[in-house]
Order: C-alpha cells, then structure tokens, then sequence
C-alpha cells in the first residue's frame, strides 16, 4: 500500500463488453538490438515483455479517476564486488521501519552511497528495491527498503529472488507478489525517440478492487493479496483486483485522444500494446489516489520534460492526460497462464514480441570448479544434463550426495539449478554438512520454489571452509529432485579485478546542479546519477579524494542512463596526497562518443583524481556511476 490516508469517491457500476478485435499495429519484427538484460530485463515470454494479443475480452472497471496522480519510486541497484555487504533486518511497522534489530534477516550487498530514508506518519511508500547480485544473474528484492545512513544497515520486507534471464514475475510488490523490477517504467523512456516496449504497473485503490471470486483479492498473474483486503476492497467488479492486466481499447486513437503530453502519449501506447498489472494498493477510499511504478530518477526527469512537478493534484496539463488515461482502462479478463496478455504464446499479438536474451552465463563470481568431483554434469555448464536428469522417482527422506573440492575452500553460498524445462524439481527440506558429514550446518526449508523458476540458493551469513559439501533431503516431496548446474560462491572475498571500494570518498566539484548529490555517484543506481550544470563548459571539474594514497589504473563514468550527457571532452589528473592540488596528467580525450567512458593510465599512486572537461556542449555533464580501479 502507498499511504495511509484517503479521500472518498464513489464507484460507478459496470457493463462487461467483449470488444472486437480492432485496427492493431502490424509490426511483424522487432528492430535486430542486442537486449541488456539489465534494462530490458526477463525472456521474451515474460509477463512483463508480451504484447496484448489481438482478440482481448475487454471489460469495463468502473474507475472514476483519482485526484492525486503519482509515481511510486522503485530502486534498482547495481553493487559492484567492492561494495559492502551489510546487515539486513526485518522492518519494524509500516510507518517506523528502523525502530529496531530485533528480526535479522541476513546481509545485503549495496553500494555505501545508497540511502532510503525511513517512513513517517504522512509518508509511507512501497520503496520497492530489485538489487543486482554481483553474480550478473540474480535479483535479490525486498519491499519497504530503508537505509537512512550511507553505508549503515538496511531494514525492509524480504520478498522472492528471482533471475532476470527467465521469466521474473514475482518479487517486492507485497500487496500481488509481483515484481519490482519487471513493469517498471525507466530513465530515458519517457523522453527518448523509441516506444515503451513492456507491460506497466499500476497501484489502485481499495475502493476499486473487488474481493470476491475463487482466489478473493487475486488473480493470476498474482500469488498474494493485502492482509485486509476482506474488509478493504470495495469494489464491485469482480474481474478487477489484485493481479488484473489493464489495457486501453484498440479501438481508441491518439488522433482522437486529446492527450497534451508526449510522455502522456507514449504510455497511453504502452496501454495499448503491453497493458498494465495492478500491483499494489495507492490507498484507502480516504486518500483518492493513483500511482504507477517507475525508476527512481523518473521523477525528475519527468519534471524536466514538463518543467512542473508530475506528482500531485496540481491542474497541469499532465495530470489531466493522466486522468483521461485512467477514465479509458478496461480489464483484459482473458489474461491468464495459458493465454497471457490475452493469447497464447504462439498467437497473434499486437506489436512483435521482443527479441531473446543473450545465452544466460555461468554466474560471474562463482568459484572455480575445476578439479571438483560430485554428481554427473552438474559442473558441466549444461543444465540439460546432471544429477537425475530424466528420472522420475520422487524425493525420498534420506537421499544425499557429496560434493568434493580437492581442497580446503572458503564460502558461503550455493545455488542449486534445476535440470532445464524442470522447474519443478526443486528439493523441499535440505540438511547442509561441511565436509563428508560430519555436523549438520543447517536445514534450509524452500519456500515457493517453482517461483524461482528451478533455483534454489543456500545462504550463510559468514565464510564456511571445508574441503567437501553434503546435501541431504530432509523430508520427502511428490517430485523428483534434479540438478543441472551447482555452483558454490565466497561472497565476502573482494576479487582481483574488482573496482576500488567507495566507502572512504569525498568529492567536490565546480559547481553541481540541485537535486544531483554526489552521494548518487556511487548509489548502485546509475538513473539518479549527479550533474554538474545546465551545460558543459570547458574547464569543468569533478574531483575524487580517495581518502588515502591509493593505486589506481582507470577511470569508469557511466552515463548509460543519460545517454546525451557524457562528457564530450576530457582530462584526468591524479595527485598523491604529498602532491596534493591537481598533480599529474595522466589521460584526455577531447573527441569522447559514448555514454560509457573509460579511461586506463600507467598504474600510479593516488590520492585525488580530478576529471576536467576540455570542451564545451549543449547537453549537461551527468554520472550516473562512478567507479575506480587499482
């Protein structure tokens, strides 16, 4: 839930309709782009990717739009191997959420700049989070996330990990179970030339949702409904609830919409095309409210596209398009799993389907396992093959086996994946041993399993060493148990090639504009990112003091999320803290191409690295991250 305060508003009632087809828009392929699975995250088939098929069963909400029109910040993270891993604790309340440590619920990597202040009595939002293990592969989400001191402990609600090259339909939406970052509108989407290519998420009021029904407060795509939906949900048809796909008729037109706004008009196409889940409730019937799920940094991007505050009550031009949007949603009620978006998945869809992911890789920070000895094929990189690949016997109470390093390692983590196209196959109850036997670690209990799409991770939260792993079942289950691939993790070692740790950084600068902190430098979330100015001016600087002299070899800016604000010309000095001042040139370039800039130099000792433009343009100076390298 957004809040805890509403306004009323009455619901209207409802006519069910099956609407015809209409004009859909005949793209028979996607332009041939080479997908990041970070910002065009989860397969093809995915929930969050499918375009709307071409004959939807259309039905009438009822919604009478709200008052105050929003967006619901979601954060999206990216540590790197450097980046602390911190204590993790389980919320206190919804409206005081670090009141206390009582709940431990293990630790979290994030970069030390990252902060989340803590709820209060006005302000209780969803703080959705979607973290990026450093392992390239898996989405670690927690709902309520707040960090209110750079580099201090976390508190939130732990929600369903999950990995963003598979389908990814659950995670920290706590009020459906779906995800935090699947649905997500991003930096650069509202304002750049291409359409929003994935479905939205939509946060409704109790007032229009409807608890009735054989799964009251749900449907499918959704496995949870809020606490108090009983006695919350108000409203009256039974299709629209927690869960619902949304969607905008084909047989509406921008030509006859009078929306005033471009980024009005690129997610009034999105309705269309990818529709929209609700994921969450924005409020009570008390606190007339509407909110959609973006990026942090959306906000203020948005705001520089309007030039006025999108969030609010405010009569902007904005917001009435926004209004007019939410007045023209039906319910798309022939969304379900074997027809999602309304088709199968060989059916005919409005828009073409995205292209597929790159192969997924082995996870990046695994150990290395050569010289391991364990069951057939599951050190293979294959997860068609392994342990029990095609076997059919259910688990049984008792059935183990033996993993050996050949040597004494050092861990603390291991993923399990299932043999491909057995999701199901997960264990139920495992008993983990250090070496052959010997005394038991701890018994994991794996919960929604099948969600995680065939994995399932053991988590300890301090290096275990031992020479061999064993595995036992537990307790019994009525599926077999297979494993493709099994990979063993140390994530508190720091590996070679790992950017220098932030923690210890101050920075300064000629200038920086408002609402760009330097702290966004080094938050994992390049959307945020800090900006020295309207534009750039020759003679511009960003200064980094390390904290102490420190061996550094290369520079990395990332401007991936402002494609148009990398710095068009360079030049970087590096000073040892004797030298103090500027110091060394050590590189330039006065003709930079791309939102990504690295910059290597002979390996030197340093204690303040200074970034000066050299040239000028009409497009700001923004960092979304910056790292360091020895």
């Amino acid at each position: 839930m957004q809040g805890n305060f509403s306004r009323g508003i009455s619901a209207c009632g409802f006519a069910a309709a099956v609407l015809a087809s209409g004009a859909f828009i005949a793209l028979t392929s996607q332009p041939a782009l080479a997908r990041d699975p970070w910002l065009q995250p989860f397969h093809e088939d995915s929930i969050w990717n499918l375009p709307l098929g071409t004959n939807l069963t259309l039905l009438n909400t009822g919604i009478v739009p709200a008052d105050w029109i929003a967006i619901d910040p979601e954060f999206q993270i990216r540590p790197t191997t450097s980046d602390p891993i911190v204590p993790y604790y389980q919320a206190y309340s919804w409206g005081n959420r670090d009141a206390n440590t009582n709940i431990a619920l293990g630790r979290l990597r994030l970069p030390h700049g990252f902060v989340v202040p803590d709820a209060n009595a006005v302000e209780q939002p969803n703080n959705a989070a979607a973290i990026l293990d450093v392992d390239g592969r898996t989405l670690r989400q927690v709902n309520a996330i707040t960090r209110p001191t750079a580099g201090g402990n976390v508190w939130g609600y732990p929600s369903l990990t999950q990995n963003i090259y598979k389908k990814g339909y659950y995670g920290s939406h706590t009020g459906s179970g779906l995800s935090g970052l699947g649905g997500s509108i991003r930096v650069g989407e509202l304002s750049g030339s291409q359409p929003i290519r994935h479905a939205l998420k939509f946060l409704l009021n109790t007032k229009d949702l409807s608890y009735t029904g054989s799964t009251p407060g749900r449907r499918w795509p959704a496995f949870l409904t809020d606490g108090d939906a009983a006695s919350m949900y108000k409203g009256t048809v039974p299709q629209l609830t927690m869960g619902s796909l949304l969607a905008i008729s084909p047989s509406e037109s921008l030509s006859t919409v009078p929306l005033q706004t471009e980024p009005a008009k690129k997610i009034f196409t999105a309705l269309q095309n990818y529709g929209a889940y609700v994921v969450d409730t924005s409020g009570t019937e008390t606190w007339d409210a509407f909110y959609y799920n973006a990026e942090a940094g959306v906000e203020r991007e948005l705001q520089n596209i309007l030039g006025y505050n999108p969030n609010g009550n405010s009569n902007t031009a904005f917001r009435s398009d926004m209004r007019l949007i939410l007045g023209k949603l039906k319910v798309v009620d022939n969304n379900s799993a074997a027809t999602p978006g309304g088709a199968t998945l060989t059916g005919t869809r409005r828009v073409a389907k995205l292209g597929p992911l790159p192969a997924m890789p082995r996870p990046a920070n695994a150990l290395d396992r050569t010289g391991w000895t364990g069951p057939g094929g599951v050190f293979d990189g294959n997860l068609a093959t392994g342990r029990n690949a095609t076997g059919t016997t259910n688990q049984t109470q008792g059935d183990s086996f033996v993993i050996y390093f050949g040597k004494t390692v050092t861990w603390n983590r291991i993923l399990l994946e299932s043999v491909s196209g057995r999701d199901e196959t997960v264990p139920k109850v495992v008993n983990i041993y250090p070496g052959s036997w010997g005394p038991s670690l701890t018994s994991f209990t794996v919960e929604h399993g099948n969600k995680r799409e065939g994995e399932v991770e053991f988590i300890f939260g301090s290096p275990q060493t031992s020479s061999a792993i064993t595995f036992q079942l537990a307790a019994g289950d009525s599926v077999p148990w297979t494993i493709g691939e099994l990979n063993v993790f140390n994530d508190f070692a720091t590996p070679a090639n790992a950017p220098i740790a932030r923690n210890a950084w101050t920075f300064s600068a000629s200038a920086t504009a408002s609402g760009y902190s330097f702290n966004n430098l080094r938050d994992g979330m390049p959307s945020m990112g800090w900006r020295i100015g309207a534009t750039q001016v020759n003679g511009q600087f960003l200064r980094i003091d390390l904290g102490a002299d420190t061996q550094v070899s290369r520079v990395l800016l990332d401007s991936s999320a402002y494609p148009n604000d990398y710095s068009r010309g360079y030049n970087v000095y590096a000073a040892t803290q004797a030298q103090g001042g500027w110091g060394d040139w050590v590189a330039g370039n006065s003709a930079a191409t791309g939102p990504n800039i690295s910059v290597s130099f002979t390996r030197r000792t340093a204690r303040y690295i200074t970034i000066q433009l050299n040239g000028n343009s009409n497009f700001p100076w923004t960092i979304g991250e910056l790292n360091l390298f020895p």
